[in-house]
């Protein structure tokens, strides 16, 4: 211990040498002092002998020179555990920068208040006198809009490093990501030669690339790199930096890995508002290829969003800036690529799909929808002239592969996003005769959902491959039908053998599908069971808004159960379609 203690230095410098002296003391307990009678208490100690007598509780309260007692009694044992450990160091062969030193002008220092970090690093929080006056409030504040000045990001070391996987299987891995799965989410990687260069520029998005492809293929390293992307995103939940590549890494992940992608879209779309993606669109089209990629990351952040919020009945977290209004303006930009049209293509999308949502609302027992045939048909207007606009669009310029995949997937997105318009008419209320032509619109939607990938001979190919909106919209699509095809009799041109014909193709395709892994390969069987169970049962059509009947026979509990919630759809697979509600 040195000469001078800690507790005497610190006095020293408040001018506080010894503790007080007070004279009068408290002796005696609650109970006696009320009584006015003498306390006689062992060594100064409770009980006292007339409370323990009476067995009463005896209760002495603290005074001034109690506290300062206790006080000083903690202070000396503080003193006496760091004489020890100061002890224990310096006789210790640890490096001399980790032992304990203490500073001879400790009572000469002056205390003086500052701001740590959770690392250890202290922050200068300072005003920018020179900041714009047109810019936002936390501009005036250089640590909340530049971060923390001289702190590097210290490295961590990525899932190849740890063992997780090695360098060949991650080559294995990158290379399926990039000639599968890129092209689906319109080529954000980018060209990435070599694992090398992948593990350079972001360790989140190393696990994220690898464990996307080890889950699509089935791989026996999809749980340890599940586990591995698990702990980088955890590191970046109260990371101080921040890199775009972060926010694509989180991004992939969310496209399809359905079990965390509401943390994984939740993170990307926080980190790319502190990143400020949103800034350039109204610089649109670009010329500087920093201002493309911000704005060409931030779009694929607002697709994340909205495939893994509006199917769930979840409002989407990014915003539709006004700018946004026109998004294939980015397509005249000098940085521009043929993968860009693909990606205003979703956008575009998707924004119907918002207003959708926003015309509607997530009420699945509000009939708000049979109410507004109107608007319903001309949302189903804003569908059909998407899907001519772009349907010959992304023709041009494309090889024979791509073109047959894309068109494939605007097909799917058309038919899919009518469905999920059409389905809102089986809200609240039984069907009535307003909504009849809705209601069968809805079935042959979910139909055409089915058909994109039972008539498509390379669907074997891709269908396990696709992010996991599509899964979404098949088990959707599948329920649609399986419950649409309970009617014996034919309605709307679409009888209920040709709805079991559809599904038994689809169980044809879901069997193919090898690893346990992937959660359409669990549908084949209950899909079988449910479509050899039903029974023909007549419906009378005359009557005011016809409702399809269920088999007696089968179990719709144990569908649901067993089917559709293997985390495919979550807690929530009546997001829009209630079972008993007028369907």
């Amino acid at each position: 211990m040195s000469e001078r203690s800690a507790a005497i230095a610190l006095r020293e410098s408040f001018g506080d040498r010894k503790l007080p002296d007070i004279s009068r003391k408290i002796t005696a307990c609650v109970t006696c002092r009320k009584l006015k009678i003498k306390c006689h208490m062992t060594q100064s100690k409770p009980p006292c002998t007339r409370c323990k007598a009476h067995n009463t509780p005896c209760v002495v309260n603290k005074s001034l020179q109690t506290l300062l007692e206790a006080d000083a009694t903690w202070k000396e044992d503080m003193e006496q555990r760091l004489a020890r450990l100061e002890q224990a160091l310096s006789g210790s062969e640890q490096p001399a920068e980790v032992r304990i030193q203490q500073s001879p002008n400790v009572a000469k220092t002056p205390i003086r208040q500052a701001h740590y970090s959770p690392g250890g690093h202290r922050i200068n929080v300072e005003l920018d006198l020179s900041c714009s006056l047109g810019a936002f409030p936390a501009a005036s504040i250089t640590s909340l809009s530049q971060g923390v000045d001289g702190i590097e990001t210290p490295s961590w070391p990525d899932i190849i490093s740890r063992g997780i996987i090695s360098v060949k299987q991650a080559k294995q891995h990158l290379g399926f990501f990039q000639q599968y799965l890129d092209p689906l989410i319109c080529q954000p990687l980018g060209p990435v030669p070599t694992v090398a260069a992948l593990r350079a520029r972001s360790t989140l998005l190393t696990a994220a690339v690898c464990t996307v492809a080890a889950f699509c293929t089935d791989s026996d390293e999809y749980p340890a790199c599940l586990s591995g992307l698990q702990e980088e995103v955890f590191r970046k939940l109260f990371a101080q930096s921040n890199s775009f590549d972060d926010v694509l890494a989180l991004c992939v992940g969310a496209f399809w890995l359905r079990g965390i992608a509401g943390t994984l879209q939740g993170l990307a779309v926080r980190i790319g508002y502190q990143l400020d993606l949103h800034r350039c669109i109204t610089k649109m089209p670009h010329t500087d290829v920093a201002c493309y990629n911000r704005t060409r990351i931030y779009f694929l952040t607002f697709l994340c969003d909205h495939h893994c919020s509006l199917v769930y009945g979840k409002p989407s977290m990014t915003h539709e800036w006004r700018s946004l209004k026109n998004p294939a303006t980015l397509l005249q930009s000098e940085y521009s690529t043929p993968a860009d049209l693909f990606l205003i293509c979703q956008i575009e999308l998707w924004s119907i799909n918002r207003r959708v949502f926003e015309t509607f609302g997530a009420d699945i027992h509000s009939p708000a929808a049979s109410r507004n045939v109107v608007e319903i048909n001309r949302l189903d207007g804003a569908y059909s002239t998407w899907y001519n606009n772009w349907k010959t669009a992304l023709s041009v310029e494309q090889d024979a592969v791509d073109t047959e995949l894309q068109h494939i997937l605007v097909d799917f997105y058309y038919h899919s996003g009518r469905l999920f318009l059409f389905s809102h008419v089986f809200r609240g209320q039984a069907s009535t005769p307003s909504t009849a032509r809705s209601n069968q619109d809805a079935f042959d939607c979910a139909l055409s959902v089915i058909r994109c990938f039972t008539l498509w001979q390379g669907a074997s190919q891709w269908i396990h491959k696709l992010p996991s909106y599509f899964s979404t919209m098949i088990a959707f699509a599948c329920v649609c039908l399986v419950r649409a095809s309970f009617q014996a009799e034919q309605h709307g041109g679409m009888s209920p053998d040709q709805a079991r014909n559809e599904i038994k193709r689809l169980v044809t395709l879901f069997r193919a599908i090898e690893g346990q892994s992937q959660p359409l390969a669990s549908f084949a069987d209950t899909l079988e069971s449910a479509v050899g169970s039903q029974q023909p049962v007549k419906t009378d059509f005359d009557a005011p808004g016809f409702n399809i009947d269920m088999a007696a026979d089968f179990d719709w509990d144990n569908f649901w159960s067993e089917s559709m919630n293997s985390d495919l759809l979550g807690n929530e697979m009546t997001w829009m379609f209630p079972l008993n509600d007028g369907l």
